[in-house]
This record gives C-alpha cells, structure tokens and sequence, in this order.
C-alpha cells in the first residue's frame, strides 16, 4: 500500500512539472487555446416532477440520463 502511494505520488510531481514546462515554453501573447484541438463527453441529468394545474390541466416529467460528444478545433483563442 505504501508502495503504492508514493508511485502515485511521485507520477503526480513528474506529471506536474512537464505540464508547467510546457507553459513555460508558449510565449506571452499566446493563447492557451490557439490552433488546437479539443474534445469532450458531456452528462446530464434531469429530475422529474408531476405538476398540476387549474382546469385539470398537468405535466409529467420524467428522470432522464443524457450525455453529448463534442470534438472542435481552436482557430483563435474565442473561435472554435
């Protein structure tokens, strides 16, 4: 277990200091976005509910799992 542990933390600092060379090495003036490419999955959950109204009027809404799959590419820093 403790073995385990200091793996995990030793990828955690080695990891950490390639990521900020990597910023390191961009310039001021560039995004951090500029000409890259970008991908995520999305999940949502909706509750449901059961509303009535005056004249016997009603709605039923029920729970619902949703998910979404975006890819784009960054041509400017606010431009996909």
């Amino acid at each position: 277990m403790m073995k385990r542990a200091l793996f995990v933390l030793l990828l955690i600092a080695v990891s950490s200091s390639l990521h900020a060379q990597r910023f390191n090495q961009k310039k001021m003036y560039d995004g951090l976005r500029d000409v890259q490419w970008e991908a995520s999955i999305l999940t949502a959950y909706q509750n449901g509910t059961d509303l009535s109204f005056d004249d016997g009027s009603a709605l039923e809404v029920d729970d619902k799992w949703g998910w979404g799959f975006t890819v784009g590419y960054n041509f400017t820093p606010k431009w996909n």
